[in-house]
């Protein structure tokens, strides 16, 4: 390539893979190889069926292919990862089910018996926040629930989801949705009397 001429160099593409904000590895061992062996059959299905909008549904077949070999490709890169997915999972899932208690990193780390330090890094890089930051997220997602389809006081809500403080539960509430958790309040009392104003009812 040091040696053609710019003439030349218009019959070559840029390779796309210099691009790529991760290291592609040149070889993998699958770490799930029946998935993307689906996958593949999938794809192949849909040009020999042809049915409408196949070409449509097949490259979005095969985005999810390439999102496959890419999430294979970190896991081939980076081995206690997919070692500890499962273990990580568990602790996702203790979240969820124990979200209204107060939890802690020093219950989790003794829990799962991981280093406090390792298990925020290592559950961060996997979904992206940290265990406490998905326990909050966890605690104002099912606080909106309650807010929403029933008629509870909002101190009474706080209460159920493992706060004390009413304040502290709005500022959280604020800080990951957006609004106050009174706003969903109003909006449901506005529709209410809309629905009631409306002149077929």
């Amino acid at each position: 390539m040091q040696h053609i001429t710019d003439e030349e160099s218009h019959y070559f593409r840029q390779n796309i893979m210099d691009q790529m904000p991760v290291k592609l590895s040149t070889h993998l061992r699958l770490q799930q190889p029946g998935v993307i062996e689906r996958m593949l059959f999938d794809i192949i299905n849909e040009f020999e069926m042809k049915l409408p909008f196949y070409e449509v549904k097949a490259k979005g077949l095969f985005i999810d292919l390439w999102v496959q070999l890419l999430r294979e490709n970190i896991w081939h890169q980076n081995p206690l990862l997919i070692s500890n997915l499962q273990m990580l999972n568990r602790v996702k899932e203790y979240i969820k089910v124990n979200f209204y208690t107060k939890i802690s990193l020093d219950e989790l780390s003794s829990r799962f018996n991981f280093s406090k330090s390792y298990l925020v890094r290592l559950f961060t890089h996997t979904f992206g926040m940290s265990p406490i930051q998905y326990h909050q997220l966890i605690r104002i997602e099912k606080a909106r629930e309650m807010i929403q389809f029933t008629d509870e006081p909002l101190t009474s809500i706080a209460d159920k989801i493992g706060y004390t403080s009413i304040h502290s539960f709005s500022r959280i509430f604020k800080k990951i949705d957006g609004v106050s958790p009174s706003y969903y309040r109003r909006n449901e009392v506005k529709e209410e009397l809309t629905e009631k104003s409306l002149p077929w009812r």
